[in-house]
């Protein structure tokens, strides 16, 4: 169990997604409180609607602000390349003891619990209690069937490789131009390995006298791509990767999606849920 919440884990960041999602909390919350009336609500009456529609709008407004506000700010604690199952399930019991602080804070204003720091400790004590065993128990679900789901279309996308292996080659060198003209790289398109862009630079990742070697540029990956040949060998498989067909050893897969491992490189390349289908076509091509 405990080497379980140590495997990768998706980081949802859609941001449709996380919109509804927030949206339809909100709704379930108002929906519940002024369907069954719970915690003493009853006593409220006329103004049930109200009360429960300001929780579910708290409710809403609190996951927007934390998927969004404090996401952006921390952008290297939410880096889907680190975060596992234990994060995921630390990062919405925080939603739930956040949700639920606010809550108790209103809970108290409208004189449904007493304005005191027992009172309101208490309040959260239950929230958690209440919200840490389904929460638990649907992230490890979710992991395990995603898991499942990515490791047996990994077996089954790898025995394509062979073909794509095969294609045959490009013709002449490329010069992938810096903005520092001194950086610019003069290279044969089959020797890139593949191509990571992070901002304004791109490190070029390539095999020269059997030995893989990197290349800086202060350039976009989409103008790396675009000078590159107009060919199905070269994949757009991450918003910061372009990898080489030619050269993918093997597709492993795990709760977060496909990885790519190139022969003789140590870290694989991730490919992006959204580009799932461009790399079964591709390799089907």
């Amino acid at each position: 169990m405990i080497a379980r919440l140590l495997h990768p884990y998706p980081f949802e960041r859609s941001a449709q997604r996380r919109v509804m999602a927030s949206l339809l909390f909100g709704l379930f919350v108002f929906l519940f409180l002024f369907g069954f009336r719970p915690f003493g609500m009853a006593y409220l009456d006329a103004q049930i609607a109200f009360v429960a529609l300001i929780f579910g709008l708290i409710c809403t407004v609190s996951m927007l602000f934390l998927g969004f506000v404090v996401v952006e700010l921390f952008p290297d604690i939410f880096d889907e390349r680190r975060w596992t199952v234990w994060k995921e399930v630390a990062w919405a019991l925080f939603h739930v003891v956040f949700i639920g602080l606010i809550n108790a804070l209103f809970a108290a204003s409208v004189g449904m619990c007493s304005f005191t720091l027992g009172a309101i400790l208490i309040f959260l004590w239950y929230t958690f209690i209440i919200g840490i065993f389904p929460v638990t128990v649907s992230i490890l679900v979710t992991e395990m069937q995603l898991n499942r789901k990515y490791r047996m279309a990994s077996a089954e996308l790898s025995g394509q490789l062979s073909t794509a292996n095969e294609r045959s080659e490009t013709a002449g060198t490329v010069v992938l131009e810096s903005d520092n003209r001194n950086e610019d790289l003069t290279i044969h398109p089959d020797t890139i390995l593949y191509v990571e862009g992070a901002d304004n630079y791109v490190e070029v990742v390539f095999r020269e006298n059997g030995s893989v070697k990197k290349h800086l540029l202060r350039a976009t990956l989409k103008s790396v791509e675009e000078t590159l040949p107009d060919s199905p060998l070269f994949l757009r498989v991450h918003k910061s990767y372009v990898v080489n067909s030619r050269h993918i050893e093997r597709i492993s897969g795990n709760a977060q999606g496909y990885r790519l491992h190139i022969a003789g490189v140590e870290e694989p390349v991730p490919v992006s849920r959204r580009q799932n289908n461009l790399l079964r076509e591709a390799l089907n091509s």
